[in-house]
């Protein structure tokens, strides 16, 4: 199946006399492709495996503010970058509970390529819920 992911995103720090503030917007269409086997269990455990790929897509704003033990005028830089960045994702996931109605644990590991210095967490864990609808034919 086919998606569209996006957010915003801001992240703060503070090092020696500097404050560094990133914070922008994101966007991810992907593909993803699973595989598993439902039904497991009297038909309320299912399990499988996925693969994810797509592009991140972002527009940030890095501004870094230079202290320098004057804090009544400090000095301040601003840049902006956008980037396309590729990305892969190997998930497992399972889900359990009745026959129609299942909770879900995703779990993934995103790889992104040439990120550059981009700091960012690659494991990706989700909870959801599953209905299964029946059409009688």
């Amino acid at each position: 199946y086919t998606g569209y992911g996006f957010g915003f995103s801001k992240t703060t720090t503070s090092l020696f006399d500097k404050d560094i503030t990133i914070s922008g917007i994101y966007h991810c269409p992907f593909l993803q492709f699973n595989t598993g086997w439902v039904g497991l269990a009297k038909e309320h455990i299912d399990v499988g495996f996925g693969l994810k790929t797509g592009c991140f897509i972002t527009s940030f704003s890095k501004i870094q503010t230079n202290i320098k033990g004057n804090a009544t005028s400090p000095e301040t830089q601003v840049s902006t970058f956008k980037e396309i960045v590729p990305l892969i994702e190997p998930q497992i996931f399972i889900r359990f509970g009745g026959k129609k109605l299942k909770g879900s644990l995703r779990v993934g590991y995103c790889t992104f390529f040439n990120m550059g210095n981009f700091d960012y967490s690659p494991i990706n864990v989700s909870l959801g819920m599953t209905y299964k609808f029946e059409f009688k034919r």
